[in-house]
């Protein structure tokens, strides 16, 4: 990894505090996952660690799977409490994956130690089918 701070100095009058590391490194408004294709389905598991099942959502549309988690800041910033640094992210988050060939019906989601699961069951009825699409001539 490369240094930026001569960057971070150059241009600290303007740019906002901590713009190359937050901006490039930290990816701020989103969430670690990883998506796993199986038989019968896809597993989506989304490390959603503090935010309450409550500020969660996962919705299926147009074969795209979107999950969505809010975390709030639990106490306000205050100068005098003697912060040095406040990195936790606060606002929503989102990521959205898409998907062939699913049974929107069969679609699950649990919350366990902070991971979601998302299990999105394949359409067996689809699987497979094949279409030849025939060329037309130009003109015709």
């Amino acid at each position: 990894m490369f240094d930026l701070t001569p960057y971070d100095r150059a241009f600290a009058r303007f740019l906002p505090e901590n713009f190359f590391s937050d901006w490039m490194w930290n990816r701020r408004g989103s969430f670690d996952t990883d998506v796993k294709e199986l038989d019968s389905c896809f597993v989506v598991e989304a490390n959603l660690p503090g935010v309450k099942l409550s500020d969660i959502s996962v919705d299926y549309a147009n074969r795209c799977l979107t999950v969505t988690a809010r975390q709030d800041r639990r106490e306000t910033p205050d100068e005098s409490a003697g912060y040095l640094k406040q990195e936790r992210y606060t606002g929503e988050m989102r990521r959205s994956f898409y998907f062939d060939n699913v049974n929107p019906e069969g679609i699950t989601a649990g919350l366990n130690d902070g991971v979601l699961k998302v299990t999105l069951p394949k359409d067996i009825s689809r699987a497979g089918v094949r279409r030849s699409i025939p060329i037309n001539r130009a003109g015709e």
